[in-house]
């Protein structure tokens, strides 16, 4: 049913649009935040591989490896998703300061809280996804270097009579890298 505001002529499958419109955008957004995080997190962990093969090889469990590693996504979460909120809420109000008169923004409070608490769980979820399969892993895998060791075998060595180690040792870091 399509109805016109007598006030401006706007008509409510416009405003209707607009809000499917937005909430679209932001669900795309959280996605993308998701996958960002996730993406971090699993990098973070990747070069920590050796250290976590060290909590292993000492009879760490895969329990208290992911117990250690969630406390530290719940700090980092904890201390952002305050300041992503402070960050909204200003941009939000600079915007509208902006636009005019036309609108007026009025800030809940509980809406505040429950971003910022959607943001500390979004931040768990996925900090766990890249966690879960790196504490799968063996520790002898995780301590040692598999991928230096499979690309030393995929290259052959040359023998030289005579060779020149500073050369030879650059050589092989770019080649390797």
């Amino acid at each position: 049913t399509r109805y016109h505001d007598e006030t401006d002529g706007t008509s409510g499958t416009d405003i209707r649009m607009t809000m499917i419109y937005s909430i679209a955008f932001a669900i795309i957004l959280t996605l993308v935040s998701c996958l960002a995080i996730v993406n971090a997190f699993a990098n973070n962990l990747r070069e920590r591989k050796r250290q976590i093969g060290m909590l292993r090889a000492v009879g760490a469990t895969k329990r208290q490896i992911i117990k250690i590693y969630a406390r530290e996504a719940f700090i980092i979460s904890l201390i952002s998703a305050p300041i992503s909120i402070l960050i909204s809420y200003f941009g939000v109000k600079l915007i509208t300061g902006i636009m005019g008169d036309d609108l007026i923004f009025i800030p809940k409070i509980w809406i505040l809280f429950v971003g910022a608490l959607l943001g500390v769980i979004c931040v768990m979820c996925a900090a766990v996804i890249p966690l879960i399969p790196i504490s799968r892993s063996s520790p002898m895998q995780a301590i040692r270097n598999v991928d230096y060791v499979r690309k030393l075998r995929r290259k052959k060595i040359h023998s030289q009579k005579s060779f020149d180690v500073s050369s030879l040792l650059a050589k092989r870091n770019i080649t390797l890298t």
